[in-house]
């Protein structure tokens, strides 16, 4: 290998190394430590976090197999965000110009979007992945909008 190729390594394992962290402290605190373990002593949350760590590893890294027939990484790498920022964007969006939507219409938002993109926009419109953010975000609007409309009788 000449240096080149190991600055590019070194690099690729830093930002590898920085999502594995996000990851396992993301789910240790906003998962585990919330609805699972609770008041347990930080030695088990420790063990916890290298044992997420070790799970996201290997999803990441199937991942990265699973995408290595792809011709053109960088669009790869931009459509992929595209099926799951629209959902966000759009509960983001309600949240901050509206005072309607609620916890669980965010949720249900996201969980409807996800698949809204990927199985209406993707498989049976067809439309170029560059148009996913737009419909997505829009569904993800209405949704939350819809699911938080108080019931009447």
């Amino acid at each position: 290998m000449c240096s080149s190729d190991l600055g590019i390594l070194s690099v690729a394992l830093s930002s590898f190394q920085s999502a594995l962290n996000a990851l396992s402290a993301s789910y240790t605190i906003d998962v585990y430590r919330r609805y699972i373990g609770r008041d347990l002593p930080d030695e088990r949350y420790v063990r916890v976090t290298r044992q997420a760590t070790v799970v996201f590893a290997v999803l990441l890294c199937g991942v990265a197999f699973a995408s290595s027939q792809a011709h053109d990484l960088l669009i790869l790498g931009l459509e992929i965000p595209s099926y799951t920022y629209c959902a966000l964007l759009g509960v983001f969006l309600v949240g901050i110009f509206t005072r309607q939507g609620t916890d669980a219409s965010g949720v249900l938002a996201i969980a409807t979007t996800i698949p809204f993109v990927l199985v209406v926009c993707h498989g049976w419109l067809g439309v170029a992945w560059t148009w996913n953010a737009m419909f997505g975000t829009l569904f993800s609007i209405a949704v939350t909008l819809v699911a938080a409309r108080p019931r009447t009788r």
